[in-house]
């Protein structure tokens, strides 16, 4: 009976963004929600040293308990003529025994106040699994923007656009070459793709070693292709071994000038060899219709597979953006966190 009154009782709580020390019971809060443990060493990683900040909200109960959350995880983005921010939604959650009370509705609410426009030149995005996008559209007017399709390769195939002098990884103009972190020639390669790449996160040195050398729970495999002739930087790759139980090679990142095939097929083929050295089934990626290096993956033989997310944002004041957005968004399986 007592379970049962408590349900009805109006919760009282505040709204407020994160402070310093509100870690362990954010912590806390998500091993109770999720059921699963998180690392304090990953949570700082995320949020702490983001080099873009932090977005989160947060309801507090009375006495000081931490019972909801709502948080962006942003990044310096780009179109073809400015700079803004991308923030991606991750780790939304109230505690069960508060749930349906309006807490999550007020968390959403903080948010769009404190870090989205007119407040902050942000366009706040998601990933949502697809039966999920409703809750989306009712609490924070997400915009659908298109169902996300993968491109995969099944590794049982061969590669016949691999000539027999490929297979260590090198030609007489490029070499593949595994790195522990990435340096100052990646941000000149991103310099020059950007003419390309429409609207993205900007993936110079500092972002891509942030997102993936700097992890502390999660190996990925950091690939250059670089000139053998002058030195220079000319491809970019990021792989891992497996996905929760899939047995996959997710490509994270794919960064190659669309013009330059030899160099795509290089990298491309590194990436195979070491997914395939490990045993695993597929390599699968994302690049959405629309960007440079769609239609050459698709003439190599990617194939297009559906997958269960869902790619929505919420409304842009800046109209322009929003159309190029649409048209050339160019985001990779690395924007999202789950991976």
């Amino acid at each position: 009976m007592r379970g049962s009154l408590l349900r009805n009782v109006a919760v009282s709580f505040a709204v407020r963004a994160y402070q310093p020390g509100d870690e362990q019971p954010i912590l806390a809060l998500f091993q109770h929600v999720f059921r699963q443990p998180r690392q304090m060493a990953h949570w700082q990683w995320k949020f702490v040293a983001n080099p873009a900040g932090q977005q989160i909200s947060l309801a507090v109960a009375t006495g000081g308990r931490i019972i909801g959350q709502f948080a962006g995880l942003p990044a310096r983005a780009v179109t073809p003529a400015a700079s803004f921010v991308l923030s991606q939604g991750v780790d939304h959650m109230v505690d069960p025994e508060f749930q349906k009370q309006g807490v999550f509705a007020a968390l959403t609410r903080h948010f769009a106040a404190s870090f989205l426009p007119p407040a902050r030149d942000v366009v706040f995005y998601s990933y949502p699994l697809a039966h999920k996008h409703s809750i989306d559209q009712r609490i924070s007017a997400a915009e659908l923007v298109h169902p996300v399709r993968a491109l995969g390769w099944d590794l049982a195939r061969s590669e016949p656009w691999r000539s027999a002098g490929q297979g260590s990884w090198q030609s007489w103009r490029h070499r593949v070459v595994r790195v522990p972190r990435f340096g100052a020639g990646v941000e000149r390669l991103w310099a020059e793709l950007r003419g390309e790449i429409g609207v993205a996160i900007v993936r110079d040195d500092h972002y891509l070693n942030w997102r993936y050398t700097d992890r502390p729970d999660v190996d990925y495999i950091l690939l250059q292709l670089e000139s053998r002739i002058t030195g220079r930087v000319r491809g970019v790759a990021v792989l891992r071994f497996g996905w929760f139980d899939e047995p996959i090679a997710p490509l994270l990142e794919l960064l190659v000038p669309a013009r330059d095939e030899t160099a795509l097929r290089l990298l491309l083929g590194a990436c195979h060899d070491l997914a395939r050295q490990q045993g695993l089934g597929s390599t699968r990626l994302w690049m959405p219709r629309g960007t440079a290096l769609h239609p050459a993956l698709i003439a190599l033989g990617y194939a297009e597979e559906e997958t269960p997310f869902l790619l929505t944002q919420v409304a842009d004041p800046d109209s322009g953006r929003t159309a190029a957005m649409r048209a050339r968004w160019s985001y990779a399986m690395g924007d999202s966190d789950i991976y």
